[in-house]
């Protein structure tokens, strides 16, 4: 969420819950199609998560995609008791 917000206060667009499609790149520009709407941008970033593999290889970059174990653990709030 504080990466999403920071990103859309430095003006980018982010879209949740609707596929990317038809990602194109013409006159400069990298055209992607997102539900009903299309966006025009000079940079594009692959930031699709697990999806992120057909997105590159949709564009002709390959990259192996696994899946694998989270490495984060979420516990209940207790105090402090280490140092790092």
């Amino acid at each position: 969420t504080a990466f999403r917000r920071k990103a859309e206060q430095s003006g980018a667009t982010v879209r949740e819950g609707v596929a990317a499609s038809n990602i194109r790149y013409s006159d400069g520009l990298w055209h992607v199609d997102v539900g009903t709407e299309t966006f025009a941008a000079p940079v594009l970033v692959n930031a699709a998560g697990a999806w992120a593999g057909k997105i590159a290889a949709d564009l002709g970059e390959p990259v192996p995609v696994e899946t694998v174990a989270p490495m984060l653990m979420i516990t209940s709030r207790v105090p402090h008791f280490i140092d790092p």
